[in-house]
């Protein structure tokens, strides 16, 4: 498990680090411009960096804390960890694409968005594997896989994705709308104890 767990940290870390790459290359016109200008003409840049640091950095956190359930592993875990590794290492690439591409193009929003839900479905998709597979769990660690409340941060996305194509002007502000689904897991999470707690 720990070769397993600390090769997907260390690729996500990468990942990571790969997005601030075309920042640095930007920093360098400084010698031929103000900052005030730089940050103007690179503000794309700098918002595609700030929202993609942020989707990673969150999707790691489900990982990693959906991998503290885990006690064991077969071939087939392994195989939906490296599609899931697949989809977070090509983040750089959507979010350079979307940066530097014309804006209020659906195709581009569809590609980055898509980028995402294929990494958060592929992390549902262990949840559920590991609930068909409750051996390779850790001991008491099937309750708190809450497959219900994992499903409110995808379904939430394909209805970014569905809207960024439809009104693109509104761009991956659209994933603005992942902000409500903290709140509403919590409350999945809290309704499905009560019964649990009154028996």
């Amino acid at each position: 498990m720990d070769r397993l767990v600390n090769f997907t940290d260390a690729a996500v870390a990468i990942s990571i680090t790969l997005l601030i790459l075309p920042l640095v290359d930007i920093a360098t016109q400084i010698a031929h411009e103000s900052l005030a200008t730089l940050l103007h003409d690179h503000w794309p840049n700098i918002i595609a960096f700030i929202i993609s640091f942020a989707v990673i950095g969150n999707l790691w956190l489900l990982h990693h804390s959906l991998f503290e359930l885990v006690g064991a592993y077969d071939s087939a875990l392994v195989r939906l960890n490296l599609l899931w590794l697949a989809a977070m290492t090509f983040l750089p690439f959507s979010t350079n694409i979307i940066a530097n591409a014309d804006s209020g193009l659906p195709g581009v929003y569809a590609l980055y968005i898509g980028n995402i839900i294929l990494a958060s479905g592929v992390t549902l998709g262990m949840r559920f594997y590991l609930l068909k597979h409750p051996a390779l769990l850790r001991e008491g660690a099937a309750s708190q896989l809450h497959l219900l409340a994992a499903l409110v941060p995808m379904v939430i996305l394909v209805a970014c994705l569905v809207l960024a194509v439809l009104v693109p002007s509104v761009g991956t502000y659209w994933l603005l709308l992942l902000l409500v689904a903290g709140p509403l897991e919590r409350l999945i999470k809290r309704r499905k104890r009560e019964p649990a707690a009154a028996q």
